[in-house]
């Protein structure tokens, strides 16, 4: 591979040979390496018969591949076949991440099912890091056939996690969960999107066709849910129950509150209070 670097750090590295006889029903690990690199660092190569795998810890990276450009933020992983051309490359200082290489007809054939559920950019699971450590943790030791089994089942493993951690109903379950912790904030569909690591028009079409409802209308009915609760459990103000549930005007707070529910915020409260 062809590296650029200033100030790149290498906080672990190992190799393994893999030479047990049944290498066409197995994965075989190559190399592994996790990096904290500096804002000039790059890598490229093409031509190389092994599938890469890349996981961000912190910092963010960035993926040309296949003619397209990724971000790679923290919690996100990619996997890519090598014999493409490819660059790797920071965005911005102390990118720490780490990547290993893999190989196998199996690997090969289960990559087209990842990429076509998951894309080449996914926001993986925290299983993942587990996972690689233990097959790290093996890859120092003295050579096994036993050891070299595990490795290979450790590999079939973190690419079943990719899938199963990154099919488009698990993405949607992060975009979810980011509105629930989020609601106060200012969320944009470009916010959602990049969660969810799709096109920000493939996302709105798969979040219509699984919710029934666009990214920013479910934000909306979140918040007035949340209001709802507020208006009832406690005397707070509606313009401070505006801000606390993410609206900065108070009167478009009222509108979009009675659009959703029939009645204005003060209407709603007088309403339950009284039971009628």
């Amino acid at each position: 591979m062809n590296i650029v670097t200033n100030n790149t750090k290498i906080l672990r590295f190992s190799s393994w040979k893999s030479i047990f006889p049944f290498q066409a029903s197995a994965i075989r690990l190559h190399e592994m390496c996790w990096m904290r690199s500096d804002e000039k660092y790059s890598c490229s190569a093409q031509n190389i018969n092994r599938l890469l795998f890349t996981y961000t810890i912190d910092g963010s990276g960035l993926l040309k591949y296949g003619g397209k450009e990724y971000r790679l933020d923290r919690g996100t992983a990619i996997i890519i076949d090598m014999r493409k051309p490819f660059k790797l490359q920071s965005n911005g200082a102390n990118w720490h991440f780490f990547w290993l290489q893999m190989s196998s007809s199996l690997a090969y054939d289960l990559l087209p099912h990842i990429e076509n559920d998951c894309g080449n950019v996914i926001m993986a699971c925290s299983d993942i890091i587990p996972v690689c450590d233990r097959i790290f943790n093996l890859s120092t030791q003295v050579w096994s056939s036993r050891t070299d089994l595990e490795i290979s089942s450790l590999l079939y493993h973190l690419m079943g996690l990719l899938l199963a951690t990154a099919l488009p109903d698990q993405r949607l379950e992060q975009v979810i969960l980011y509105i629930h912790d989020h609601y106060s904030e200012k969320i944009c569909l470009e916010d959602l999107s990049e969660i969810a690591c799709m096109s920000k028009y493939y996302f709105t079409r798969v979040f219509r066709r699984e919710t029934g409802m666009t990214p920013l209308q479910y934000v909306i009915r979140h918040r007035i849910s949340i209001a709802q609760e507020m208006l009832t459990s406690s005397r707070q103000p509606i313009s401070e129950i505006a801000v606390a549930v993410g609206f900065e005007d108070a009167s478009y707070f009222s509108e979009t509150f009675k659009k959703t529910t029939g009645y204005l915020p003060k209407e709603y409260r007088g309403i339950v209070a009284t039971g009628s």
